[in-house]
């Protein structure tokens, strides 16, 4: 439960930014952004991870800006410097980018769940969150499929989506980490509906849409032409489409895909709902890979996420490109602000 901030003594809104695996490009993307950025004088910059492994990239990439190390939000007082606050619980083993290990699993676990600890003691506004690797957070004990889902599940919110932004370019997804084979008998009318109304909610609190306009892809080639494809649109998703805009939803669809997301500059929706991972991910990360910003509906603050991965294949190179962390905090900011009380 997020404690009320009404009362914070901060001048400017304070953004927590996880250093996900810190052998994968998670640190690096996190101070290039921050040396890119113009923060004083607009946020608070609080950079959630072990000074042992911030130091190290610092040194290698170089950042020119005031840190000041912490071990708790209540040390927070200067608005103008770079707080570094450190997980003095995390043992950093095998240092290696490019190399990923169950120790660093086990740190970025323990950087978003300190995130989550601050934000919900009212100590941010918004979170951003580098690359982890699912495999070894997994491996580390935190059995989630993804970030998206531990976040839901530590700040008790029942009902979340995730969404990919790239500028008015939206993407919801009904459903997310899932094997291909599984995705039919997934798609039940009461998931449908919740993750297209949790994510109309999040349009128009957040994103201030007044009546957003979504359109919801169909599974099956074709949409099924009538069920001679497929059913699924015939017998789940138009009648769930229907029940949806009885309640003040607007929805049109379900759309063919291969047509849904052609052309979208011409179209006027706020918002593509895909039924599964790769349906929306291909059309969004084609149209602005490295831009696009992953975001979780339904979270009690916005939380952000650039659009790659680890990339353990460039990570401790110096290639990685920051881009999407910049997008990511920018939108953090910018959401954040919104909600900001101005003395």
């Amino acid at each position: 439960m997020i404690t009320s901030a009404h009362n914070r003594k901060f001048p400017l809104p304070r953004i927590l930014i996880t250093l996900g695996d810190y052998n994968g490009v998670g640190p690096e993307v996190v101070v290039k952004a921050l040396r890119q950025l113009k923060w004083e004088g607009r946020f608070v910059p609080i950079v959630v991870g072990n000074a042992e492994v911030w130091d190290f990239y610092v040194s290698q990439l170089g950042l020119h800006a005031p840190t000041h190390r912490v071990i708790s939000c209540s040390e927070i007082s200067e608005v103008n410097t770079i707080c570094l606050l450190h997980c003095d619980q995390v043992k950093v083993e095998y240092l290696q980018p490019g190399q990923p290990c169950e120790a660093a699993g086990r740190a970025s676990g323990v950087f978003l769940e300190t995130a989550i600890a601050c934000a919900c003691r009212g100590e941010g506004e918004a979170i951003v969150t580098a690359p982890i690797c699912k495999n070894t957070l997994w491996a580390a004990g935190y059995h989630y499929p993804g970030q998206t889902e531990f976040l839901a599940d530590k700040m008790d919110a029942s009902s979340f989506a995730m969404m990919l932004i790239a500028g008015k370019f939206r993407v919801g997804f009904v459903t997310t980490h899932y094997p291909l084979r599984e995705i039919a008998s997934l798609l039940v009318p009461q998931l449908i509906s919740e993750k297209v109304e949790v994510v109309w909610r999040e349009l128009k609190q957040r994103f201030k849409i007044c009546d957003p306009t979504i359109a919801i892809a169909a599974l099956n080639p074709h949409a099924g032409e009538g069920g001679e494809l497929g059913r699924e649109e015939v017998e789940v998703i138009q009648p769930t489409v229907d029940r949806l805009r009885q309640k003040g939803i607007n929805i049109q669809g379900p759309f063919p895909a291969d047509s849904l997301f052609a052309n979208i500059e011409q179209k006027n929706f706020d918002v593509y709902m895909a039924l599964y991972h790769d349906q929306g991910m291909i059309p969004i990360k084609m149209y602005s890979f490295g831009k696009a910003v992953n975001y979780t509906a339904g979270l009690p603050i916005p939380r952000t996420s650039p659009d790659h991965g680890t990339a353990f294949d460039i990570a401790g190179k110096k290639e990685a490109d920051e881009s999407s962390m910049v997008e990511a905090i920018n939108l953090a900011v910018q959401l954040a602000e919104e909600g900001y009380p101005r003395s």
